[in-house]
């Protein structure tokens, strides 16, 4: 069936896509040796239904519902994947930005950093002037290219999915802001306004404003500069990102302040516990190493807040009742405004 083939879709969210089908439709299990192509098994109101899956090495993924017993059901499933798992058109197009102020310490770092999540290949030599580095994410559909020139010169290239984000997430804190704008300036084609961005981030952050990092200023001030951006797109996520990233870092700086150290990665898996769909609170021992009631409702509050917004829209573990894609501009500019909202008001409350 033509309409199945050649679909650009988050992988990582197929079976979350079975799952969300109904009620009563989960994902059994998948049958198959080879890695490119799998057979999943799924239980609908009570039926086994097969849908063939093809995950293509360019990227694209082919379903095939025509197999196996309860048909019907099987393609009204794999409609339910293509529209739920979809890619949006923003995501299939390569960008390219590059850098020349990235430190020989920096990149080591980031390429650290990356090693520790994707997986990065030996570096191959560009004709005697640089090394050019190969990251592919476990599912191997999504890659980037890194070009380490001699002269220091650092010239990205791939689609802006999950490796840019980690990327772009860790060239926030190791550039200044300016190179920041110009690396969104570069993504997106465009030129930003970045006048009066530090007095506007004071305003939204009148109390909290000296207990922000410096680092975490620049982040913050990012996605203010982006929300001055006036441009259609069919995906917005990306502008979140830095305001989301922004309330990470200020979790962590209230959690070390009050005895609890985290780990660099933001997941928070071993400080807060799901309780409820999107209500994350504090472990036991944690809550004991903080020992204010306070504190720890406002950090609880926080989590929640993060966890709802950040993991359906960037990592593999999104939950089905988010969409996973923003492809309003007012959303994104809500998420960047009730973030930077969130962060004062609870500040002000645990003084």
């Amino acid at each position: 069936m033509s309409e199945f083939k050649n679909l650009y879709l988050k992988r990582e969210l197929i079976i979350d896509a079975i799952n969300s089908y109904s009620d009563n439709t989960n994902f059994v299990k998948e049958e198959g040796s080879a890695k490119d192509r799998k057979n999943y098994i799924i239980n609908s109101e009570g039926k086994e239904v097969k849908i063939g899956i093809f995950f293509k090495s360019c990227g694209e993924t082919t379903l095939n519902p025509k197999i196996g017993k309860n048909q019907e059901i099987g393609t009204n499933i794999a409609t339910h994947i293509k529209e739920y798992a979809k890619m949006s058109e923003f995501s299939q197009k390569n960008i390219t930005f590059s850098n020349k102020n990235i430190i020989d310490e920096n990149f080591d770092l980031l390429l650290e950093f990356l090693k520790e999540q994707f997986t990065v290949k030996e570096p191959l030599d560009v004709n005697g002037k640089g090394k050019q580095y190969i990251i592919n994410n476990e599912l191997g559909q999504d890659s980037f290219s890194i070009i380490r020139y001699n002269n220091k010169n650092t010239f990205f290239q791939g689609k802006p999915l999950g490796i840019f984000l980690e990327i772009y997430s860790l060239l926030t804190e190791l550039l200044n802001l300016e190179d920041i704008i110009i690396v969104n300036e570069e993504v997106y084609k465009i030129e930003i306004d970045k006048n009066n961005v530090k007095e506007e981030l004071s305003c939204f952050l009148p109390r909290s404003y000296d207990y922000i990092d410096d680092t975490n200023k620049k982040i913050l001030q990012t996605s203010l500069t982006l929300k001055k951006i006036d441009i259609d797109l069919p995906d917005y996520t990306p502008f979140a990102f830095n305001a989301l990233r922004g309330l990470e870092l200020y979790m962590k700086r209230v959690l070390l302040d009050n005895g609890v150290e985290t780990t660099r990665k933001g997941n928070f898996k071993d400080i807060f516990t799901e309780i409820s769909a999107s209500r994350f609170v504090l472990t036991q021992n944690a809550e004991s190493k903080i020992a204010n009631t306070n504190i720890c409702n406002k950090l609880n509050e926080c989590c929640s807040y993060y966890s709802t917004h950040r993991h359906p829209l960037f990592h593999s573990d999104p939950r089905p009742e988010i969409s996973r894609i923003i492809e309003d501009k007012q959303e994104a500019d809500r998420i960047i405004t009730k973030t930077l909202e969130l962060i004062e008001r609870t500040y002000c409350e645990i003084l």
